[in-house]
Protein backbone atom coordinates (compact mmCIF):
# COMPACT_ATOMS: atom_id res chain seq x y z
CA UNK A 1 0.00 0.00 0.00
CA UNK A 2 3.33 2.26 0.97
CA UNK A 3 4.23 1.76 -2.56
CA UNK A 4 1.31 2.76 -3.92
CA UNK A 5 0.66 5.91 -2.42
CA UNK A 6 4.53 6.58 -2.60
CA UNK A 7 4.55 5.74 -6.76
CA UNK A 8 1.42 8.21 -7.16
CA UNK A 9 3.28 11.20 -5.30
CA UNK A 10 6.33 10.67 -7.35
CA UNK A 11 4.03 10.53 -10.57
CA UNK A 12 2.25 14.22 -9.73
CA UNK A 13 5.71 15.52 -8.50
CA UNK A 14 6.78 14.50 -11.79
CA UNK A 15 4.18 15.82 -13.83
CA UNK A 16 4.00 18.97 -11.98
CA UNK A 17 7.74 19.69 -12.49
CA UNK A 18 7.25 18.65 -16.75
CA UNK A 19 4.02 20.40 -17.43
CA UNK A 20 4.32 24.18 -18.19
CA UNK A 21 1.04 25.55 -19.60
CA UNK A 22 2.85 28.23 -21.72
CA UNK A 23 4.39 25.79 -23.82
CA UNK A 24 1.07 25.15 -25.16
CA UNK A 25 -0.14 28.52 -25.66
CA UNK A 26 -1.89 29.58 -28.66
CA UNK A 27 0.68 30.97 -31.43
CA UNK A 28 0.34 34.18 -31.81
CA UNK A 29 0.56 36.01 -35.49
CA UNK A 30 3.35 38.31 -33.52
CA UNK A 31 5.94 35.41 -33.26
CA UNK A 32 5.74 34.50 -36.91
CA UNK A 33 4.72 36.43 -39.65
CA UNK A 34 4.69 40.53 -39.63
CA UNK A 35 3.89 42.80 -42.95
CA UNK A 36 5.42 45.99 -42.85
CA UNK A 37 3.79 47.66 -46.20
CA UNK A 38 1.48 50.71 -45.02
CA UNK A 39 -1.77 52.18 -46.91
CA UNK A 40 -1.44 53.48 -50.62
CA UNK A 41 -2.56 55.08 -53.34
CA UNK A 42 -2.04 53.72 -57.41
CA UNK A 43 -3.45 53.57 -60.72
CA UNK A 44 -5.96 50.88 -61.96
CA UNK A 45 -4.16 50.71 -64.95
CA UNK A 46 -2.37 47.55 -64.99
CA UNK A 47 0.81 48.49 -64.74
CA UNK A 48 1.18 50.68 -61.78
CA UNK A 49 1.67 48.19 -59.07
CA UNK A 50 1.08 47.94 -55.00
CA UNK A 51 3.68 46.38 -53.00
CA UNK A 52 3.68 44.29 -50.00
CA UNK A 53 6.29 43.31 -47.73
CA UNK A 54 6.41 40.84 -45.26
CA UNK A 55 8.71 38.98 -42.54
CA UNK A 56 9.44 35.73 -41.03
CA UNK A 57 9.33 36.08 -37.12
CA UNK A 58 10.95 32.68 -36.66
CA UNK A 59 14.74 32.83 -37.39
CA UNK A 60 15.25 28.90 -37.21
CA UNK A 61 12.81 28.26 -39.40
CA UNK A 62 14.17 26.06 -42.77
CA UNK A 63 13.43 27.00 -45.94
CA UNK A 64 10.50 24.85 -46.15
CA UNK A 65 8.76 26.24 -43.52
CA UNK A 66 8.95 30.36 -44.59
CA UNK A 67 6.58 30.24 -46.81
CA UNK A 68 4.08 33.16 -46.95
CA UNK A 69 0.69 33.20 -49.05
CA UNK A 70 -0.62 37.03 -49.60
CA UNK A 71 -4.06 37.57 -50.71
CA UNK A 72 -5.90 40.60 -51.81
CA UNK A 73 -9.33 41.36 -52.02
CA UNK A 74 -9.32 42.82 -54.76
CA UNK A 75 -6.65 42.73 -58.38
CA UNK A 76 -4.45 40.25 -59.38
CA UNK A 77 -0.42 38.89 -58.01
CA UNK A 78 2.00 37.81 -60.70
CA UNK A 79 0.14 34.75 -62.70
CA UNK A 80 -3.49 36.31 -62.71
CA UNK A 81 -4.53 35.04 -59.12
CA UNK A 82 -5.90 36.57 -56.15
CA UNK A 83 -3.40 34.75 -53.95
CA UNK A 84 0.56 34.11 -54.16
CA UNK A 85 2.70 31.79 -52.52
CA UNK A 86 6.06 33.41 -52.10
CA UNK A 87 9.24 31.68 -49.90
CA UNK A 88 11.52 34.10 -48.37
CA UNK A 89 14.55 34.89 -48.91
CA UNK A 90 17.37 34.33 -46.57
CA UNK A 91 17.10 37.64 -44.74
CA UNK A 92 13.78 35.72 -44.26
CA UNK A 93 11.91 38.08 -45.94
CA UNK A 94 9.41 38.24 -49.27
CA UNK A 95 7.79 40.77 -51.53
CA UNK A 96 4.30 40.35 -53.62
CA UNK A 97 2.97 42.99 -56.15
CA UNK A 98 -0.48 43.26 -56.61
CA UNK A 99 -1.82 45.10 -59.89
CA UNK A 100 -5.87 46.06 -60.70
CA UNK A 101 -7.63 47.34 -64.11
CA UNK A 102 -10.65 47.75 -61.68
CA UNK A 103 -10.56 50.77 -59.43
CA UNK A 104 -11.40 50.69 -55.66
CA UNK A 105 -9.81 49.77 -52.39
CA UNK A 106 -8.04 46.22 -51.49
CA UNK A 107 -7.11 44.75 -48.56
CA UNK A 108 -4.08 42.60 -48.59
CA UNK A 109 -3.75 39.70 -45.99
CA UNK A 110 -0.07 37.37 -45.44
CA UNK A 111 -0.02 34.30 -43.60
CA UNK A 112 2.23 31.92 -42.43
CA UNK A 113 1.79 27.88 -41.15
CA UNK A 114 -1.93 28.96 -41.00
CA UNK A 115 -1.13 31.94 -38.80
CA UNK A 116 -2.29 35.59 -40.01
CA UNK A 117 -0.08 38.53 -39.53
CA UNK A 118 -2.14 40.92 -37.81
CA UNK A 119 -1.73 44.00 -39.82
CA UNK A 120 -3.69 44.00 -43.03
CA UNK A 121 -2.48 46.69 -45.54
CA UNK A 122 -4.97 48.29 -48.47
CA UNK A 123 -4.14 49.81 -51.86
CA UNK A 124 -6.74 52.37 -53.07
CA UNK A 125 -6.69 52.12 -56.96
CA UNK A 126 -7.79 54.89 -58.41
CA UNK A 127 -9.73 55.14 -61.68
CA UNK A 128 -7.47 54.76 -65.10
CA UNK A 129 -8.20 57.32 -68.09
CA UNK A 130 -7.09 56.75 -71.83
CA UNK A 131 -4.43 59.05 -73.56
CA UNK A 132 -5.07 56.99 -76.61
CA UNK A 133 -7.31 55.08 -79.20
CA UNK A 134 -6.44 52.98 -81.91
CA UNK A 135 -9.46 51.08 -84.15
CA UNK A 136 -9.03 48.16 -86.03
CA UNK A 137 -11.14 45.82 -88.24
CA UNK A 138 -11.27 42.42 -89.57
CA UNK A 139 -11.82 43.59 -93.34
CA UNK A 140 -11.09 46.05 -95.11
CA UNK A 141 -13.71 46.25 -97.79
CA UNK A 142 -17.04 45.31 -97.37
CA UNK A 143 -19.95 44.95 -100.00
CA UNK A 144 -23.33 47.17 -99.36
CA UNK A 145 -25.47 44.39 -99.18
CA UNK A 146 -27.21 42.84 -96.08
CA UNK A 147 -24.74 39.66 -95.85
CA UNK A 148 -21.32 41.68 -95.12
CA UNK A 149 -20.37 43.14 -91.67
CA UNK A 150 -16.93 43.11 -90.20
CA UNK A 151 -16.23 43.30 -86.47
CA UNK A 152 -14.73 46.89 -85.36
CA UNK A 153 -12.04 46.90 -82.55
CA UNK A 154 -11.00 49.83 -80.42
CA UNK A 155 -7.97 49.17 -78.05
CA UNK A 156 -7.09 51.81 -75.45
CA UNK A 157 -3.96 52.48 -73.60
CA UNK A 158 -2.75 55.17 -70.77
CA UNK A 159 0.55 56.97 -70.99
CA UNK A 160 2.27 55.09 -68.34
CA UNK A 161 2.04 51.89 -70.91
CA UNK A 162 -1.43 50.69 -69.28
CA UNK A 163 -4.43 50.19 -69.89
CA UNK A 164 -7.75 52.15 -69.00
CA UNK A 165 -9.87 51.03 -65.71
CA UNK A 166 -11.93 48.25 -67.13
CA UNK A 167 -15.74 49.97 -67.81
CA UNK A 168 -14.15 52.96 -69.55
CA UNK A 169 -16.66 54.11 -71.86
CA UNK A 170 -16.11 54.52 -76.09
CA UNK A 171 -18.47 55.58 -78.53
CA UNK A 172 -18.05 54.20 -82.46
CA UNK A 173 -18.78 56.18 -85.61
CA UNK A 174 -19.08 54.75 -89.27
CA UNK A 175 -19.23 57.45 -91.67
CA UNK A 176 -18.39 58.80 -95.27
CA UNK A 177 -16.81 61.21 -96.58
CA UNK A 178 -19.27 64.08 -96.27
CA UNK A 179 -19.35 62.82 -92.41
CA UNK A 180 -22.80 61.08 -92.99
CA UNK A 181 -23.64 58.19 -90.76
CA UNK A 182 -23.67 55.01 -92.76
CA UNK A 183 -24.53 51.78 -92.24
CA UNK A 184 -25.55 50.35 -88.46
CA UNK A 185 -23.32 48.61 -85.66
CA UNK A 186 -25.37 45.45 -84.39
CA UNK A 187 -28.48 46.24 -82.50
CA UNK A 188 -27.93 49.17 -83.20
CA UNK A 189 -25.56 49.56 -80.41
CA UNK A 190 -22.78 52.26 -80.97
CA UNK A 191 -21.03 52.53 -77.58
CA UNK A 192 -19.11 50.14 -75.63
CA UNK A 193 -17.31 49.85 -72.08
CA UNK A 194 -13.67 48.10 -72.20
CA UNK A 195 -12.66 45.39 -71.06
CA UNK A 196 -9.14 44.13 -68.56
CA UNK A 197 -7.69 44.35 -71.95
CA UNK A 198 -8.85 48.09 -72.73
CA UNK A 199 -10.56 46.65 -75.79
CA UNK A 200 -14.09 47.52 -77.13
CA UNK A 201 -15.68 44.89 -79.87
CA UNK A 202 -18.34 46.09 -82.16
CA UNK A 203 -19.55 44.70 -85.22
CA UNK A 204 -20.72 46.36 -87.97
CA UNK A 205 -22.84 46.02 -91.12
CA UNK A 206 -23.53 48.48 -94.46
CA UNK A 207 -26.73 46.99 -94.58
CA UNK A 208 -27.93 47.74 -97.87
CA UNK A 209 -26.58 50.98 -98.13
CA UNK A 210 -26.22 52.81 -101.83
CA UNK A 211 -22.89 53.98 -100.86
CA UNK A 212 -19.98 52.59 -102.43
CA UNK A 213 -16.29 54.16 -101.14
CA UNK A 214 -14.21 54.89 -98.34
CA UNK A 215 -15.90 54.46 -94.82
CA UNK A 216 -14.39 55.84 -91.56
CA UNK A 217 -14.62 54.30 -88.13
CA UNK A 218 -14.01 56.61 -85.28
CA UNK A 219 -13.74 55.59 -81.41
CA UNK A 220 -13.72 58.08 -79.37
CA UNK A 221 -13.01 57.73 -75.54
CA UNK A 222 -12.35 60.86 -72.66
CA UNK A 223 -9.18 61.08 -70.89
CA UNK A 224 -8.51 62.68 -67.27
CA UNK A 225 -9.72 66.23 -68.24
CA UNK A 226 -12.89 65.27 -70.10
CA UNK A 227 -10.64 66.11 -73.36
CA UNK A 228 -12.32 63.43 -75.96
CA UNK A 229 -9.49 60.87 -77.01
CA UNK A 230 -9.98 59.35 -80.33
CA UNK A 231 -8.70 56.54 -83.22
CA UNK A 232 -9.66 56.56 -86.82
CA UNK A 233 -9.47 53.81 -89.36
CA UNK A 234 -11.04 53.35 -92.90
CA UNK A 235 -12.88 50.56 -94.63
CA UNK A 236 -14.12 50.62 -98.27
CA UNK A 237 -17.13 49.69 -99.21
CA UNK A 238 -18.45 48.01 -102.64
CA UNK A 239 -21.41 47.06 -104.58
Amino acid sequence: MKKSIYALLAAALFYSACFNPKKYDDITPMGLIAISSSDSTTAADGSGSYVVNAEVLDKKADAGKRTIVFKTTMGTFKGGSDSIAVVADANFQCSAKLTSVKAGKATVTAKIQNITALKTPSVTFTTAFPSKVTVAVDSFSVKNDNRSETLVTATLGTASGGVPSVGTTVTFTATDNLGTMVGTFLNNISTGNTDANGQVKLRYAPINTPYTGYLTFTATSTDADGKPVLGTTRIFITK
